[in-house]
């Protein structure tokens, strides 16, 4: 079946898919406040809240909070706004305020003496915030050193961490940025950030926590303009699950403060990622600057396949069957793993035809090993089906009614179409494998 009729096939099953957005209208209704706009000061429904602005008023805040927590909150807003890229003035000077986060940084109980005796007079005392505003760190007019990027996003998880009725505060601040009609490049730091503040803490309010691991699920299975987002999302899924593991062995809401380690550790970790045993949309962060993602799958597909070409594979006998070198096989993992897209300093000169057998393996083990199938357990009995009839027009109908994930799909039409090059007359006189040798090579591990 030709590539043409694969990808019309495939395309049949798309349908209008529904806006993440939507996951959020019922806590808006219960719990934003209402806000007001234009020059009649007409009423702001309250999911319209959550919609990206260009210009958002930072002092405006979304939940009923207490009026000593309003400047706070402003604060975190802006801090927000300068990580998405929106703000480009620092928010503190010359360093963010200390918080009185409750304990120390080991997670030890500290003693009741405020770490920061504005903050923490606020938190106990709920003083109004006029003594902050004040304070020479929070002044833009003053000149001089400012605080980094870094340092306000460790401010802000401990925050976050000391201050609850501020957490959900904060996660409406970043949904904001999180819709599709943010920027492109702010919505991919905001998406990037979600899985730092979900290492440091989730929502207070248990409808906003469930709204948004609904809106993170369906963001991930169903970006189709933007893979990066996908696998960023995937990445803030996963940074939920454990954050509330963890919660559930302590037996406790309460965390140690990051650190400016911690915190930097953490915004890399979603940029960098193994190779085997991930998923899809968790490979499409690995970086390979040969391979833009801009054909919408995992740049490490292009380069193993442009690798292959290159070192001989459409003249060597048996590949995709037999292992080649172990040792050789090793090397180029654990190249792979540390998510270096490239070979020069281990394979060159006579060693590239040693490592066509090695590299093909390694391209079978990689659908191996994907955390989940290329090809969903829930979509095997339309497999089976379809393949048990020859009917173009009865395949056409089947395939319209199934949803393959759209990263699974655009992974699926490239698989097919690198390996037609491998199955070209001339070609398979020298690899010795035709279509059906390499169906029987790939199909187990794209239909586990």
């Amino acid at each position: 079946m030709a590539l043409e009729q694969i990808d019309i096939l495939m395309n049949a099953s798309s349908v209008e898919l529904p806006n993440p957005m939507q996951h959020f209208e019922r806590f808006a209704l219960n719990n934003l406040a209402v806000q007001r706009k234009g020059l009649f000061q007409n009423k702001k429904l309250p999911q319209d809240s959550l919609l990206w602005l260009e210009s958002p008023l930072a002092d405006v805040t979304f939940l009923p909070l207490d009026k000593g927590l309003h400047h706070l909150a402003a604060c975190t807003f802006k801090v927000l706004l300068r990580l998405c890229g929106e703000h480009t003035k620092p928010v503190f000077y010359p360093k963010p305020p200390a918080v009185a986060i409750g304990y120390k940084a080991d997670g030890k109980q500290a003693s009741k003496v405020a770490i920061g005796a504005v903050v923490s007079a606020m938190r106990f005392s709920q003083v109004r915030q006029s003594p902050l505003r004040k304070r020479d760190y929070i002044r833009p007019s003053r000149k001089g050193q400012a605080s980094t990027i870094l340092e306000e996003q460790k401010w802000l998880l401990e925050v976050g961490i000391s201050t609850p009725d501020l957490r959900d505060e904060i996660f409406c601040q970043l949904i904001t940025r999180l819709s599709m009609a943010a920027p492109p490049a702010s919505r991919a730091k905001a998406w990037r950030f979600l899985g730092v503040v979900l290492s440091a803490f989730v929502p207070f309010n248990k409808q906003l926590l469930d709204a948004l691991m609904d809106f993170i699920r369906d963001t991930y299975e169903h970006e189709a303009e933007d893979a990066t987002i996908a696998a960023l999302a995937s990445h803030a899924e996963k940074k939920a699950i454990m954050f509330t593991r963890k919660r559930l062995r302590r037996r406790s809401t309460m965390f140690a403060a990051p650190g400016l380690l911690d915190v930097e550790r953490s915004w890399e970790e979603a940029s960098t990622s193994e190779v085997f045993g991930q998923s899809l949309a968790h490979l499409m962060i690995i970086p390979a600057p040969d391979f833009p993602p801009t054909t919408g799958v995992p740049a490490v597909l292009p380069f193993l396949f442009s690798r292959l070409v290159v070192y001989g594979g459409l003249q060597v006998a048996g590949v995709f069957q037999a292992p080649g070198d172990a040792a050789m096989s090793r090397v180029l993992k654990a190249k792979l793993d540390q998510g270096l897209l490239s070979f020069n300093d281990c394979v060159a000169g006579a060693e590239k035809h040693a490592a066509v057998l090695p590299l093909a393996t390694l391209i079978v083990t990689l659908f191996e090993e994907l955390e989940d199938p290329l090809i969903p357990q829930g979509l095997y009995n339309h497999c089976l089906e379809a393949a048990s009839t020859d009917n173009l027009k009865a395949i056409t109908t089947l395939v319209g009614s199934v949803l393959l994930p759209a990263i699974n799909r655009r992974v699926l039409l490239f698989l097919i179409a690198a390996l037609q090059g491998f199955c070209e007359e001339e070609v398979i006189k020298k690899t010795e494998a035709d279509a059906q040798l390499l169906s029987k090579c790939f199909g187990p591990v794209i239909l586990r």
